[in-house]
């Protein structure tokens, strides 16, 4: 797993990516719908022609099927289905 860098603008960058890649593979009628806004909206987002409503992210995070986790004081984005199986590991470790 990569190590989170402790460079802001490194961080948001990679941040960027990764949701990027997700909306490529996500339809944008399930982030619309997340959201409650037209499909339109969420191309529009994409392009950075618009951007999200503090109330909106946590559901955009999840149709795109990730989740922001705060570790002593260090952010980090996980996939969703990762960041279940971490938690499924650290569990039966215990």
């Amino acid at each position: 797993m990569p190590e989170a860098s402790t460079q802001p603008a490194a961080t948001a960058s990679s941040i960027e990516g990764l949701i990027l890649r997700r909306l490529a593979g996500v339809k944008n009628a399930a982030v619309a719908a997340a959201i409650h806004h037209d499909e339109a909206h969420v191309s529009r987002i994409a392009s950075g022609e618009r951007g999200l409503r503090l109330h909106e992210f946590g559901p955009f995070m999840a149709a795109l099927g990730l989740q922001v986790i705060e570790c002593d004081g260090q952010v980090a984005t996980l996939p969703a289905d990762e960041l279940a199986a971490i938690r499924l590991l650290a569990k039966k470790a215990l």
